[in-house]
């Protein structure tokens, strides 16, 4: 099932308008928030950063995105929350 889903999230989901959109305003945040850091360090060191950030958010996509399914299952399986 988890296959499925990475393939689902993989080839459908990250090419859906929505998320494009969302995926550019944390783009956009990212590139905020490095600003500060562009004094301190050099350029390869802020790419690498940078390349970091962007890793980190997509592994965070991929796991709120299955989070997303686990839960809309159980609501509409009638499961009980604990």
């Amino acid at each position: 099932m988890a296959k499925l889903l990475e393939k689902i999230f993989d080839e459908i989901i990250t090419y859906e308008k929505d998320f494009i959109i969302m995926d550019a305003g944390i783009g956009r945040e990212i590139e905020k928030r490095i600003r500060v850091y562009q004094k301190a360090m050099n350029e390869e060191e802020i790419e690498e950063l940078k390349n970091l950030l962007y890793e980190m958010t997509k592994i965070s996509e991929r796991e709120g995105f299955f989070l997303g399914i686990k839960y809309a299952f159980r609501i509409f399986s009638g499961e009980k929350f604990s």
